[in-house]
C-alpha cells in the first residue's frame, strides 16, 4: 500500500468515527427529549390520578360517616321505642293486676 491509500483509509476512518459520534449524539438527544416528554406526562397523569383518588377517598369517608350517623340515629330511635314498649308493658302489667284484684 502506498502512503496516499493509508492516509485515505485513516481519513475515512476518522470521518466515519465522527459521523458515528454525531449520529449517537442525535439519538441521545432524541431519547432525552422522549424521556422528558414522557416524564412530564407521567407527572401530570400521576397528579391527576392522585387528585381523583383522594377525592374518591374523601367521598367514601363522607358516605361512611353519613351511614354511621344514620345508624346511630336508628339505634337511638330503637332505644326510645324499646323504652316506650317497656313502659307500656309495665303499665299493662299494673293494669292487669288491678283487674285481677277487683
Amino acid at each position: 500500500m502506498n502512503i496516499k491509500n493509508k492516509e485515505n483509509i485513516l481519513l475515512g476512518g476518522v470521518v466515519l468515527g465522527l459521523v458515528g459520534i454525531v449520529v449517537n449524539c442525535i439519538r441521545i438527544r432524541k431519547v432525552d427529549e422522549k424521556v422528558n416528554y414522557l416524564g412530564e406526562h407521567v407527572d401530570t397523569n400521576f397528579t391527576e390520578f392522585s387528585s381523583k383518588y383522594n377525592t374518591c377517598v374523601d367521598l367514601q369517608d363522607e358516605r361512611y360517616q353519613d351511614i354511621t350517623n344514620d345508624m346511630e340515629e336508628v339505634k337511638n330511635e330503637i332505644i326510645v321505642c324499646y323504652d316506650h314498649i317497656e313502659t307500656l308493658s309495665k303499665q299493662l302489667d299494673k293494669s292487669d293486676k288491678k283487674q285481677v284484684e277487683v
